[in-house]
């Protein structure tokens, strides 16, 4: 009986040692793919395309969940125009992740690009309900209307986007004062500038 014990908790332990090692093993590799994700960033900012691109990889290699180098790796794919591996990256993020706003609003993005309209503006029509104070989405609906040449819909929605993006003049102006109170008055005259180009 004694033996079946110990060898239950020998059994046992052995188990806790490989999740123990297993879990650490997982946060080493969300490290790397985080700084690698984070070059591939800064290579992306420099339009350095091909090698953000092969950190991205090397990223979603350390970690296959870390589904910020997916996003980008699908952003990369719409630079390059390759819209099909675009569509399908922005997709499968969709489905793991049915909130995740920029991959839908990229996924419009690419359709619009594909000349896929039709299916472009359903999705449109669902992002106006539950993301109505987004300006991009009435950016995205007015370039359906200009590929469909109807001016009059085009401007009804540039003056629905211009008049969500004034809502966001708000923000350069608590960065204005923020920058003030610090001190740093050329940044806060940068979101002067900024804050008055949207609210004219």
């Amino acid at each position: 009986m004694k033996i079946k014990i110990r060898g239950i908790t020998v059994f046992f332990l052995a188990v806790c040692f490989s999740l123990l090692v297993n879990s650490c093993a997982g946060k080493d590799g969300r490290k790397k793919a985080q700084s690698l994700y984070i070059s591939a960033l800064e290579e992306y900012s420099v339009h350095n395309l091909a090698k953000a691109s092969e950190l991205c990889f090397a990223s979603l290699k350390m970690d296959p969940e870390f589904f910020q180098s997916e996003f980008l790796q699908g952003k990369i794919y719409f630079f390059n125009s390759d819209y099909e591996r675009a569509l399908k990256t922005f997709s499968s993020l969709i489905k793991k992740y049915p909130h995740y706003t920029e991959a839908r609003i990229w996924k419009i993005r690419t359709l619009i690009m594909q000349g896929s309209l039709d299916e472009a503006q359903k999705l449109l029509e669902s992002e106006v309900v539950f993301n109505g104070s987004d300006w991009r989405i009435f950016y995205l609906y007015s370039l359906c209307y200009r590929c469909d040449e109807s001016l009059d819909k085009e401007l009804v929605m540039l003056t629905n986007a211009e008049a969500a993006l004034k809502d966001s003049a708000k923000v350069y102006q608590a960065f204005e004062k923020n920058w003030e109170i610090l001190g740093m008055e050329s940044k806060a005259q940068l979101y002067k500038e900024k804050s008055e180009i949207i609210r004219k």
